[in-house]
């Protein structure tokens, strides 16, 4: 029998084995209680060399960040309580930023509240904590927009849009206005 002809022979065989085959029966789904349940964990971030893994967990009623080797050693554990988590990323393998959402009003005489994403950098080796801007009476400490990171001369530097302000007039205050 040629090549042709046994190819042939074949897929008729296979055609009709699959088709004497029993058909599968589905799967009963889960219970309701099942999709009820919050997930432990909200967030995860695997560093750039892949050797160090950073995650949103509760852990009984805590939330944490945590920060571990990629085989399961624990590095840092850091309480973020109740702040509305947008994010993670990574910073090298030293430094994990973790983004939040807040709502509060430009100023006293604002009439709407704003949505604003402000950030924490977290030292992935003792797990210290630093705000991602520092307080300035030259800009808003929010992000409206990310633009990456990079390092710089052994330096980690991130490129965030802020809101400038106007400096007071006032030699006293160090606090801007719009």
């Amino acid at each position: 029998m040629s090549i042709a002809g046994r190819m042939t022979a074949f897929l008729v065989g296979a055609s009709l084995l699959a088709a004497l085959a029993p058909m599968a029966v589905a799967a009963a789904p889960p219970p309701l209680a099942v999709y009820g349940s919050l997930p432990r964990t909200e967030a995860v971030a695997l560093s750039g060399d892949g050797n160090m893994l950073a995650m949103v967990e509760t852990d009984g009623d805590q939330r944490l960040l945590v920060i571990e080797t990629a085989d399961g050693h624990p590095a840092a554990k850091v309480g973020i309580g109740d702040l509305k988590l947008a994010g993670i990323e990574w910073a090298g393998s030293d430094y994990v930023i973790a983004y939040m959402h807040s709502t509060s009003r430009l100023s006293v005489y604002a009439r709407h509240e704003q949505e604003f994403t402000q950030g924490i950098i977290v030292n992935a080796k003792d797990g210290s904590i630093k705000p991602l801007l520092r307080q300035s009476g030259d800009y808003l400490t929010a992000i409206f927009g990310h633009h990456g990171l990079m390092k710089i001369d052994g330096h980690w530097v991130g490129y965030y849009g802020v809101v400038p302000l106007e400096r007071s007039m006032d030699g006293v205050s160090a606090s801007g206005f719009f």
